[in-house]
């Protein structure tokens, strides 16, 4: 489910810098998108994203009622 954030949202530059590591190193990836008061509306959601003073990271701002993940992967 989260996966096609990436293959449908993001932007080629994006898509070429993260699927290759999501993919190869099995990446953990997830999406937390519940806020109190706003459901799971996402054109509602108000968190927001800023990078760092030094650019080395970024910091959330917002509070989310619970996020799931998924770690490790199946090669078939």
């Amino acid at each position: 489910m989260v996966l096609s954030y990436f293959t449908k949202s993001a932007t080629p530059a994006q898509q070429s810098k993260w699927l290759p590591r999501i993919v190869a190193e099995g990446s953990v990836i997830a999406i937390a998108m519940s806020e109190p008061e706003l459901g799971s509306d996402l054109a509602t959601l108000a968190t927001t994203a800023k990078r760092s003073a030094d650019g080395k990271s970024f910091i959330l701002n917002g509070r989310k009622m619970w996020s799931v993940r998924r770690c490790g992967s199946a090669a078939g």
